[in-house]
């Protein structure tokens, strides 16, 4: 797999927002495709000005027909509309809608963070026997059923833990 131009960075980028994978310049058969996305079998190619000549569209065009005999669908954009945020916007939406795919945006990605916490929260506050009624309908709280701030902190520790990177790695 080789690295994408600026076009195809710019429209891989938008499809891996959509929480998809993307992976350049993939190899399918005898051909190299721009940016394949894995999960809906679909390819985009970014055509640049020398795919208007007459004898490459006949190459492309029997590209395009070994590529969908593979199971895998081709969409086009020039390298003009790919860098139209736009353009680029409107492929992403069409190829999740034609493909039945789901996509999410930050907001989603946000909500399930929320619940995640949410959950872990009431869990902390069932198992710790915290009185969660209304102040003025709550029972005096003993000091051995108190919640403690620490505890909180160790349950999202170990439901959240942080891989740490070794210099190594970085």
């Amino acid at each position: 797999m080789g690295s994408p131009n600026k076009s195809e960075e710019k429209v891989g980028k938008a499809f891996k927002k959509s929480g998809l994978s993307v992976y350049y310049q993939y190899s399918v058969g005898p051909y190299t495709l721009d940016i394949f996305l894995p999960k809906l079998k679909v390819c985009i190619e970014v055509y640049g000005p020398h795919h208007i000549e007459t004898k490459r569209q006949l190459i492309d065009k029997a590209r395009q027909e070994y590529i969908e005999a593979e199971g895998i669908t081709v969409y086009i954009i020039t390298a003009q509309q790919a860098n139209t945020a736009d353009e680029v916007r409107n492929l992403v939406n069409r190829v999740l809608r034609e493909n039945n795919a789901p996509s999410k945006t930050k907001k989603d990605k946000d909500a399930e963070i929320f619940n995640g916490l949410q959950n872990h929260l009431d869990r902390w506050v069932n198992s710790t026997g915290f009185d969660t009624k209304p102040p003025e309908t709550q029972q005096p709280v003993s000091k051995e059923k108190a919640p403690k701030e620490e505890d909180f902190a160790t349950l999202l520790d170990k439901s959240f833990p942080i891989k740490r990177r070794s210099k190594r790695e970085l």
